[in-house]
């Protein structure tokens, strides 16, 4: 399987919030999660390597989203995940 990567929580957790919302800043995401910065920048780079999420600047901060390409195999990962 070529996406065991990511199946770590905190990516499982930061694709679960960014799915219950249209998008997220960072911050947002780091308090919801209660994760540190530097974490939750190393967990959101590989997701944004990999193709799972989108970043746009907006001012002085970013905003998360799943990438439209890849929101029906996540949606389809965290049901897999929560039953």
């Amino acid at each position: 399987m070529d996406n065991l990567w990511l199946f770590d929580r905190n990516r499982i957790a930061i694709l679960r919030v960014l799915a219950g919302c249209k998008e997220s800043c960072g911050c947002d995401l780091k308090e919801k999660l209660h994760i540190k910065k530097t974490l939750f920048s190393y967990h959101v780079a590989l997701l944004k390597k990999n193709g799972f999420v989108t970043e746009q600047k907006c001012g002085r901060e970013k905003q998360y989203a799943i990438h439209p390409a890849q929101t029906a195999y996540v949606k389809k990962i965290l049901s897999v995940i929560h039953q």
